[in-house]
């Protein structure tokens, strides 16, 4: 079968369902409780929301250098 990938980057609005109900439902889930969820959002609400369902991190959405920074750090990378 397909492997889940290592983390996955949502945005905090995705249509009608919420960036931390789909996290709440990768964690659920035994075949993808381990994948690193990052919230882009701006707003602290979402972020309370996202890191208890189980997000590994939340970063603002105008903050690319700070989204890569924080992916590298979750998946281990080293410069």
């Amino acid at each position: 079968g397909e492997q889940p990938p290592d983390a996955v980057v949502l945005a905090a609005e995705l249509g009608t369902l919420r960036g931390a109900e789909l996290i709440d439902a990768l964690k659920s889930d035994e075949h993808t409780q381990h994948v690193r969820a990052v919230l882009l959002s701006g707003d602290d609400d979402d972020r309370t929301e996202a890191l208890e369902a189980g997000a590994s991190a939340q970063v603002r959405a105008s903050d690319a250098e700070g989204l890569r920074d924080t992916l590298e750090a979750l998946m281990g990378v080293r410069h």
